[in-house]
Parts: C-alpha cells; structure tokens; sequence
C-alpha cells in the first residue's frame, strides 16, 4: 500500500458523554453476556460425553467463531466509548477487518455445514453415523476454516492496494469494508466485485414434497441439558430484545442522534431484534416442551422472514 494516511480515525456512534456512558454499559453487558454464554457452551459440550456428536462438534466451533468475531471488535469499541483516544493504526485496522471477515465467513459455511448435517440426521437416520464421520466432520470444518481464511485474504489484500489519500475518518465504530472503501481516492471497482463474488452465494431449491411438516430435533434429548439452554437462550434473548430496545429508545428520545447515521442503526436494531425473534420462541418451546413438530408451512414462513430480514441487514450494513 502506498498512502499518506498514517492511520484512521474512529467516529464511533456519538459524541455525546452521557450517550457514550449509556451504550459503553450496555454493549459491555452484551459483551459478556456473548462470552460467558459461548464459553459456557463449549464447556458443557466438551465436559458431557454424551453430547460429542457432529452436531455437538459443529456447534462447538460456532461458539469459538461467534466469540471470536465479538472479541475482534467489541474491545476496542468499548475504548473509543469510555476515553478521548478514537484512533487506529493502519495495520491495526486492516487486522481487525481481516480477522472480522475470517469469522464472519468461516461462521457462514459452517452454517452450511450445520445445515447438512441435520438434513442427514433427519432424511437417512439409519446412514447418519456412517456418512456423518469424524473424517467428514473434521473436512467440513476445516473447509469452513480455509474458505473465511481465503475470502478475507482477498479482499484485505485487493483492499490495501488502495490509496487513502484525504479523509481518514471512519464513520463507523470499527474497520468494515465498506466505510473504509469509501474513503480511498482510487478505484474500488475491482475490490467491490471480488467482495460481490464472495457474498453471492444464494441457493434457490424447487420444492415439490409430500411431507406435511417436520420435527425440529433440537439440540439434545436431555431433560437437564433442555432445561440450561433454554435458561441460557432466555437470557440471550432477554439481553437483546432490551438491547435493541433500548438502542431505539434511546435514538429516538435524544434530538442530537437524529442523523443518517442513527437513522440507520435504529432499522439496525430494528432487524436484529425481529429475526432473533422469528427463531428463537419456537427454539424456547422445543427445549421446554414435547412439542417439537412444525407445519411445512410455519417451517417455510420462519426461514422466509428469518432469510428476508437476516438478507436486509446485510444489505443495511
């Protein structure tokens, strides 16, 4: 890279002391919240024997990556909230961007994985011990890994042959791609197609099926285990339906955020709370009841509105 900014300056999400007070509480309650409930999963996971299955494995990771990416960003965020120093390092930012696009992507093809699995667990139950072997689970992993590693590599490396030659101003609360590509005084055509090319990855299936519905098998068929996670999800959720909630209270109620910026973080929460609401209740009365089915059609309408509104924070961001 070739560029006479020495470094970027983050604009965070107010400049308003009592505000900064406000949201540095509130994003460390969520904070830890995030790492005690993922930690607390890949312990449980790992010291119950009867959860080391592929399901349990790939949830495990899940865990680690959902840590991961809060940590890389989360961290210095609550600094830019609680002292006067905004700045980040060049190679400070691009390491954080790298590291946020390794976990978020790695996080999205183990989804995928995730996805599989079930689907083999459901459709070929006698086969599933079969297909479903360490040697696979261990490949499926491990592709996730390499796929996250490779995306944000490109991106990272097409991106710092960009040239930052005005404003280092990042009008966002850490290193994304997209406020830092609109700050470089080059062109940024080629960066947005390779971020275009590994983004797109949409799969539409015809269905044409003669199930009525389909039994959501959870997470485990342990009494005690049902009743922790729905305690730990319960609280998950709480935190963030009064996180969101409260964010939008807060935008909405104090004049001086009436700006595009806080505009757009309202519809933010807005989304993050309604599609943590599509899946979740449904999630709290499986752990909790017997009741596990689900209609074809409250099946198709739940990944309707969870892919609708996941999809249009993504183009928000």
């Amino acid at each position: 890279n070739s560029t006479s900014v020495p470094g970027f300056i983050l604009m965070g999400l107010t400049d308003s002391a009592e505000t900064q007070l406000v949201l540095s509480m509130l994003f460390l309650l969520i904070y830890l919240i995030t790492v005690l409930g993922n930690v607390g999963m890949i312990l449980i996971i790992h010291l119950d024997p009867q959860l080391h299955t592929p399901m349990y494995f790939f949830l495990t990771h899940l865990s680690f990556l959902d840590l991961s990416y809060s940590s890389v960003t989360t961290p210095k965020t609550l600094q830019n909230l609680l002292t006067s120093t905004k700045n980040i390092s060049f190679m400070g930012c691009f390491t954080q961007m790298f590291f946020f696009i390794v976990f978020v992507a790695a996080e999205c093809f183990l989804l995928s994985s995730m996805a599989y699995d079930r689907y083999v667990a459901i459709c070929r139950p006698l086969h599933y011990p079969v297909i479903m072997s360490k040697r696979l689970c261990h490949a499926l992993l491990t592709g996730s890994y390499v796929i996250g590693f490779v995306d944000s590599t490109m991106v990272t490396v097409f991106m710092n042959r960009l040239h930052f030659c005005n404003s280092n101003v990042i009008q966002h609360f850490f290193c994304d791609s997209s406020p830092i590509l609109a700050l470089s005084c080059s062109d940024t055509f080629e960066v947005e197609i390779i971020i275009l090319i590994f983004a797109g990855f949409t799969l539409v299936l015809r269905n044409s099926t003669s199930v009525p519905g389909f039994i959501l098998m959870g997470l485990t068929d342990s009494t005690e285990t049902q009743l922790v996670l729905s305690m730990l999800f319960l609280l998950i959720y709480l935190i963030t339906v009064l996180g969101n909630t409260g964010m939008i209270l807060i935008i909405r109620l104090d004049p001086q955020l009436h700006t595009p910026m806080y505009f757009f973080l309202t519809h933010l929460s807005f989304l993050d709370l309604s599609y943590s609401s599509v899946f979740t209740p449904k999630t709290l009365q499986n752990l909790l009841t017997f009741t596990k089915s689900i209609s074809f059609l409250g099946c198709l309408t739940q990944m309707f509105f969870f892919v609708l509104l996941g999809g249009t924070e993504c183009f928000l961001l």
